[in-house]
């Protein structure tokens, strides 16, 4: 069951957003274009009708399935009929959006699949290839071909594996994951390392128990060193609560005892501090001189009421204390009184450096008016002298008028004149030139006298001035009309100097106003000034009076609190004695007792200390221990991985071998095939047969060398009868056919259902001649039915013209897309 192209429908897909339909059932079918115009995309579109999608897609993710819809439409729509050898007739419909796919599968017009996945399987079925297959056997493309021809050995070797189909190999090989392991192999060996280095830092385990031993017994000691103090502690506490009770009595009294010296140490410090501050005079005296003293400054602030109040006051040792409140409270009065001077004061101040700014500012606005006035008083006198040459403004406009309708009177003379005189001179020159001349005006023929008149009159035109008696009354015009314009100026500042004179008197006479008031502000300050001097003076000397008086008052009061605090400090000493409480003695046994406790509390701590290193050497023991048996485990793991990587190693050895032998195997089916296509494909006597050899090379991955087979085609060339390697020394033609005739040579060897094959952009660089003997070879190679070839190159058309029923398309591009064509020879 052999199957063969019959017909595609295509749209919406890669080149081409509407559908065309191909017809295919021929032994050759040529698809010609030029670049662009979607050859490729036909090809593709079998491809894609076959497999559901694409070789780019699939293996080499090149492209994406929505990349394959036209960006002109939203759906790609395709259709392929095949027919086998036995006239079976099998339908593929495929359609996609970018969010749904359908496909359908008919065999003699029944549908037998419908799902897009069921449908590529049945196909590899019915086909007996799959698509990595086809692409490799069937639809042979330029991309192979030429990493054939021009890739390196190594690109060349791997082109060659894919179309022998054994690549997978080559795949399973590098997959075998050597470096994996051995990178595993570092990574343990570094934590071993370090493992190690860590061991190494810390002690034994043996030295570590023997440093638990030594702390536990030092812990023995000091729990019984805190034993013996805690029942030291209890004899001395017993002894403190004997004591206890007559020690908060001596306390107490040694306070008082403190206490009261320091008050009668500060009450003696106090009155020494006084006595040298004691006046003189006696007190009734200095109260005379405060009373005198306040009743005159309340008198002068007009306080009379308390003025009364202060003379009725009297002076004894009973009464000191109310006196000296009223005349305190007195002396508050005067102050408040001096307060408000000070604040009328500050006012007056206030209002006199008010008018003293207003006085600099008329002085100012005087000084400018002055100033402005002079400078008027000299416009004043030009503009006298104006009036007295021209006469006044009114008058000097009316000379303008006048001057003004003379000057357009001699404008208009002068106009006359110009037109007589002009006249006048081309009579004259006509009359001269041509012996006679006409009137322009009544147009009657002028006689000699005539012409004398009017030559007499044209001489007095020229001798009556009258351009320069217009001129003389223009500058007299101009002259005037500046003359009035500074008149109206001067005029206008007239005005300015009449207001600035009725300024100048209003500013006079406030400016003595201002005067007047600064005189008199002036005068109330320095009264106002005396006032508060004279009454500060009284309040200070009164104040000082005052507290003069304090302070004999004050030691009188020190000395009997004096006398009182030393009878209180004879009391608590008798106190004392009758206690019979020895505080040194109770102080050493207190001593004794902190001591003690201070002492187990240090035992506490150094047993905590070394609980807490017994618990951190506990610790470091189960650490080392841990670390020992990491170390081991590691060594353990890193000894097994060796072991695997070995074992890899020589797998990847043997495979290698084991590709090498299936190389061989293969090359041998092929090279007999492929010797019987290329002597009857290249025409020329220059070549006769090929060979292929495999040599091995050394490779390095992994960081290690291993050894590859590399594919060589030789040629033999009949000149020398030498082998030659046919891919450096033949040219890019004759190395195409070599391609031709391996990879033809493999579609012959290799089990599929498939009768046809597609060739794209196959001949490049080979001569007509080798490109129809191609073509016929291919015709007659058996297995192959059918032909599919797409191109540039315009010559198959020549080529398969011998072909019975070859179909020949054109593709053209279009503004509106691809056009194909079938091509008739005719």
């Amino acid at each position: 069951m052999r199957l063969k192209l019959e017909e595609i429908e295509v749209g919406g897909f890669k080149a081409f957003s509407e559908i065309k339909k191909l017809r295919l059932n021929s032994p050759v079918v040529v698809i010609v274009g030029p670049i662009g115009t979607g050859k490729t995309t036909i090809l593709e579109a079998i491809e894609y009708a076959l497999y559901g999608t694409l070789y780019s897609v699939k293996y080499r993710k090149e492209l994406k399935s929505e990349d394959l819809i036209n960006d002109f439409t939203d759906r790609i729509k395709i259709k392929l009929a095949l027919v086998d050898s036995s006239g079976r007739r099998y339908v593929v419909y495929r359609s996609r959006s970018r969010d749904s796919a359908e496909a359908l599968l008919e065999v003699d017009g029944k549908i037998v699949e419908k799902s897009w996945s069921k449908v590529d399987a049945k196909m590899r079925n019915i086909l007996g290839i799959d698509l990595d297959g086809f692409v490799r056997q069937v639809a042979l493309r330029s991309r192979e071909i030429e990493d054939i021809i021009y890739g390196t050995d190594m690109q060349r070797s791997e082109a060659l594996d894919r179309l022998l189909g054994i690549e997978t190999l080559e795949s399973i090989f590098r997959g075998i994951p050597l470096k994996l392991v051995e990178d595993k192999l570092e990574m343990l060996e570094s934590e071993l390392d370090f493992l190690k280095a860590r061991l190494a830092n810390e002690p034994s385990v043996e030295e570590i128990e023997r440093e638990l031993e030594e702390k536990r017994k030092k812990l023995l000691v000091l729990e019984e060193e805190i034993d013996r103090k805690k029942k030291a502690l209890i004899e001395y506490e017993h002894e403190l609560e004997k004591l206890k009770g007559k020690e908060k009595e001596y306390e107490s009294l040694k306070e008082q005892e403190i206490r009261l010296r320091a008050e009668i140490k500060q009450i003696k410090q106090r009155l020494k501090k006084l006595e040298s501050f004691t006046p003189t005079e006696p007190a009734d005296i200095l109260f005379e001189k405060a009373k005198s003293s306040i009743i005159n400054g309340l008198k002068e602030t007009m306080l009379y009421k308390d003025a009364e109040e202060v003379e009725k006051i009297g002076f004894s040792r009973d009464t000191i204390d109310s006196a000296l409140q009223v005349l305190n409270a007195k002396i508050k009065r005067l102050e408040a009184s001096l307060e408000d001077l000070n604040s009328e004061l500050l006012e007056v101040n206030y209002q006199l450096a008010s008018e003293r700014n207003k006085y600099n500012l008329l002085r100012r606005k005087l000084a400018e008016v002055e100033a402005e006035l002079y400078t008027l008083e000299k416009n004043y006198n030009t503009l006298r002298g104006l009036v007295e040459k021209y006469g006044s403004r009114e008058n000097v406009r009316k000379r303008i008028s006048l001057l003004e309708v003379e000057i357009e009177k001699l404008e208009k003379i002068s106009e006359i004149n110009n037109c007589v005189y002009n006249l006048g001179r081309s009579v004259i020159s006509t009359y001269l030139k041509e012996s006679s001349a006409t009137c322009p005006v009544c147009d009657t023929e002028l006689n000699e006298q005539q012409i004398k008149k009017i030559e007499d009159k044209v001489n007095l035109i020229k001798k009556e001035d009258v351009f320069l008696k217009r001129e003389k009354l223009v500058k007299n015009l101009n002259e005037l009309k500046r003359v009035y314009v500074k008149l109206s100026e001067l005029e206008e500042r007239m005005l300015r100097k009449n207001e600035l004179e009725l300024e100048k008197k209003s500013l006079e006479n406030e400016f003595d106003e201002v005067s007047n008031n600064i005189e008199e502000l002036e005068e109330l300050v320095e009264e106002v000034n005396f006032k508060i001097s004279r009454l500060t003076s009284i309040i200070s000397s009164s104040s000082s009076i005052i507290t003069k008086l304090s302070r004999i008052k004050e030691i009188s009061e020190l000395q009997r609190e004096l006398e009182d605090k030393k009878r209180e400090l004879s009391e608590v000493l008798k106190k004392i004695a009758r206690l019979d409480f020895d505080k040194k003695y109770y102080n050493s046994i207190e001593e004794k007792y902190y001591l003690t406790m201070n002492e187990i509390d240090r035992l506490k701590a150094e047993m905590a200390n070394l609980e807490k290193d017994l618990e951190s050497i506990k610790e470091k023991l189960v650490y080392v221990k841990k670390l020992t048996e990491k170390t081991e485990k590691q060594e353990a793991k890193i000894f097994k991985l060796k072991e695997f990587r070995n074992k890899l190693l020589e797998i990847k050895i043997a495979f290698r071998e084991v590709q090498s032998s299936i190389r061989k195997i293969a090359i041998r089916k092929i090279v007999e095939k492929m010797n019987d296509i290329f002597q009857q494909m290249y025409v020329h006597p220059d070549y006769s047969e090929l060979t292929i050899r495999i040599r091995t090379i050394k490779l390095r991955r992994e960081d290690r060398e291993y050894e590859r087979s590399i594919y060589e085609i030789f040629a033999k060339r009949n000149r020398d009868r030498r082998w030659i390697p046919a891919l450096k020394k033949m040219s890019d033609g004759q190395k195409r056919i070599v391609v031709l005739s391996l990879l033809t040579a493999l579609f012959k060897l290799t089990p599929h259902n498939v009768a046809f094959i597609i060739l794209d952009e196959p001949t490049p660089s080979i001569d007509y001649e080798c490109r129809k003997a191609m073509i016929k070879l291919l015709a007659k190679v058996e297995g192959v039915d059918q032909i599919i070839i797409a191109t540039q190159d315009e010559s198959f058309k020549e080529i398969v013209r011998e072909v019975p029923s070859a179909l020949i398309y054109e593709l053209k591009h279009t503004p509106e897309g691809t056009s194909i064509n079938l091509y008739s020879f005719n």
